[in-house]
This record gives structure tokens, sequence and C-alpha cells, in this order.
């Protein structure tokens, strides 16, 4: 019996063994995520000619390598009037305001909520290469948070309903890749998007289209989806590996804090990227969705602070970590009680609590470093790197920065 017991400690220490190793992984997976989405990122590829005042000029653009440009730049924009000519490439949009996309329109409405339309003509320069493809595509993201998209004044993929009113509007966040019906070369080529958006306190095309052909756009979404799946794959056998571990020694009780906020991570990124929507593409989930990823942010920090203090506890001041566990309380009944439309105007304060939280993480592990606790120079790089994705994600919600979101 003392023997098996013996046994079961050792196999248990193999395992458990430098438990701040654990941090390790966040990191090495931050890193490999962003080496994918590089790899991956059509605008890396070649050089992107400017949009102005709604026009595109394509010269040699290399679409024959399945290459993407996206649609960046100056649209055209017309808020909060409907028309169905809008949508046709005979309309005349030369009274419209320009907008830069990819942008919340917020900044050029003064409020979120409304409906508005956009237009893009692109010239083809270089008729005979382009006469070569067999069919043009497009790639979208998505927007907040619906919309028609029509090509020559033919609509070929949406988002929900784009409707002018909140009872109509269906809000709905799936990427999508279709093709674009058969095109003349020697005319131009208009791009028209009518996006709603009655849900969420920004509204906007927060991402561009992408041109390609349409094997280039199916390649985009599929490799999209398949980084996404692979670094939720990792955490959540990251998690299950962990809950194991506690399971079999209940008093380790840093396994059960970081298994639980692996799979806090797990849920916000299956929020994040619209996975539930891929899968239940016929579901209104976005209310849903995004209350899975503004519950994420309080309930992360309050795990992830407490999870550092079971490995550093003479650092990590207890008064300060229960303030920190307190102030989620009103961060989570606000997300539950309320709509997006409402909670998603305090995204700055979420995101701005979750980055003092690990503010407060830094310099107790900067203490432990110069006390020179075993691993916590370690334990720092790894919050280091989490705290750069909160201060990404805080910058580009403010649109001081374009760089997309870390966290997503």
């Amino acid at each position: 019996m003392h023997g098996r017991i013996c046994c079961q400690n050792y196999i248990y220490m193999i395992f458990t063994t430098n438990l701040y190793k654990k941090l390790v992984y966040l990191p090495l997976l931050f890193l490999a995520t962003l080496l994918l989405v590089s790899c991956d990122n059509p605008k890396n590829r070649a050089k992107i000619p400017p949009i102005k005042d709604g026009q595109l000029k394509l010269t040699g653009w290399p679409f024959q390598n399945d290459r993407a440009i996206p649609l960046q730049g100056e649209w055209k924009f017309k808020w909060s009037e409907d028309n169905p000519d809008y949508a046709l490439t005979e309309f005349d949009d030369s009274s419209w305001e320009t907008i830069e996309l990819p942008s919340y329109w917020n900044k050029h409405t003064g409020v979120g909520i409304g409906f508005a339309w956009y237009r893009l003509k692109i010239i083809f320069d270089d008729i005979n290469s382009l006469a070569k493809i067999d069919q043009m595509g497009l790639y979208l993201n998505n927007v907040h948070s619906s919309y028609s998209l029509y090509v020559n004044g033919i609509k070929i993929m949406s988002n929900g309903i784009a409707a002018n009113n909140k009872s109509q509007t269906i809000s709905q966040n799936l990427p999508k890749a279709s093709p674009i019906p058969p095109i003349d070369p020697s005319k131009p080529l208009v791009v028209a998007i009518k996006v709603s958006n009655f849900h969420h306190a920004r509204g906007g095309a927060i991402n561009v289209p992408y041109l390609s052909t349409f094997t280039g756009a199916q390649k985009i979404l599929t490799n999209n989806n398949l980084r996404d799946w692979i670094v939720l794959g990792i955490l959540l056998m990251m998690s299950i590996y962990h809950f194991v571990l506690w399971l079999a020694r209940r008093e380790d009780k840093g396994s059960f804090y970081f298994a639980v906020f692996c799979l806090l991570i797990f849920f916000r990124l299956c929020s994040t990227n619209r996975l539930a929507e891929m899968i239940f593409p016929h579901s209104d989930i976005f209310q849903l969705r995004f209350k899975v990823e503004y519950l994420c942010m309080p309930l992360g920090w309050a795990l992830f602070s407490t999870f550092i203090r079971q490995l550093f506890k003479d650092e990590f001041h207890i008064k300060i970590l229960v303030f920190f566990q307190l102030i989620t309380i009103p961060f989570i009944f606000i997300t539950l009680l309320f709509s997006a439309e409402t909670y998603s105007q305090y995204t700055f304060v979420f995101l701005g609590a979750t980055f003092l939280c690990m503010v407060w993480v830094i310099y107790s592990m900067i203490k432990a470093t110069l006390r020179r606790r075993f691993g916590a120079g370690l334990v720092t790089i790894g919050v280091m790197f989490l705290v750069v994705t909160v201060l990404n994600d805080i910058l580009h919600t403010q649109e001081i920065i374009h760089t997309g979101y870390f966290t997503h």
C-alpha cells in the first residue's frame, strides 16, 4: 500500500514539477498564432494599390496565383438613406461622402446605431491577364452587425438581415467567401454593401472584402478556420490535461485555476471567432455570443491573478487580489442583465480593468524576480505577452491602431 502511494506521488511529481512552466504554454500559443496569421495574411504578399475617393485602379495584380487584395481605403459612404439603386453599376455616387475602411462609422456619424451604404468602383487596367481567370471571388470576415453585398447590382452574399430598423434586422457575424458573377474586364466592377447595426454600440465595416479568384477567397476562409481550430484544440487539451492533474491531487489548486483559465480562453475564442455561428448558421445567437465574449474578460482576469498567486503567494497581496475578484461582479451583472447594445458601450472599461489587473500582476512578478523566486523570470515573460495582447486590443478598439484583435 505504501509503495503504491509513493508510486502515485512520483508519477504526479513528474507531471507537476515546476508549476510555473504552465504559463510558458500561453506565450508559445500566442507566438504560434501570430506566425499562422502572418503566413496566411494576404496583405503580406504584394504591394497594395490605394483606394481614393471610392475608386481603385488595378494594374498587374497577380490574381493568377490566387493572391487576394484587401479593398481598404476611401469608400463612398451614404448614411441612413436606402435605395435599391445604390447597388447598381450605373448609379452616380459622386455626391456621396467618403469614409476610410476598415473602421467603425461612429466617428463619422456620431452614433453606432443605424444603417448605411458603401460603394467602391474597381477599374482593371490589365484586361488580358484578368481574362485568363476562370472565376473571381470575394471574401469578407464580418461587419457590425449585418450586411448585404452586391457586385454589379447582383447580391452575392449576406450576413443576417440588413434592414432599416431594429425590429426587422437580424445580426450575424459569419465569415464568407463567394464567387463573383462573370464580369467584363473592360468595364468597372462595382462593389456595394448595405450594413445595418441595431444590436451593438459600434457599427460599420470593421473588416473589408478581399478580392481574389474564387479559389483564393476560399483559401482565406479555409486557412482562417483551420488556424482557429488548431488554437482551440490546443487550449482544450491544455485545459483537460490540467483538470486531470487537479483530480489526481486536489490540493494542487494551481492546476485547477489554470485549467479553468484555459477553458475561458477557449470559450472566448469560440465567441470572437464566430465558430458557434459557423456550426449553427441559421440560429440567432448574436446576443449569446457577445455575452460569452464579455463575460470571459472579468472572469479571466480574476482566475488568472488567482492562478499566479498560487505560484508566488508572498508577492501577491491578498487584499488587492480580493479587490480584482470583487469588481468582476458588476461587470458580470451588466453583461447578463443587458443587451450587447448597452454593455458594448463599455468595452474600453472591460479591457481597461483587465489591463490594470495585468499591470498589478507584472509588478508583483517583478518583485518575485528581484527576490530570485524560482521560475519568476519565466512567468514574468509569459505575463508580459498577455499584457501586450490586452494593450493591443484596447488601442485597436479605440481605433488608435489597426492591428486587429490578438485575443480574438
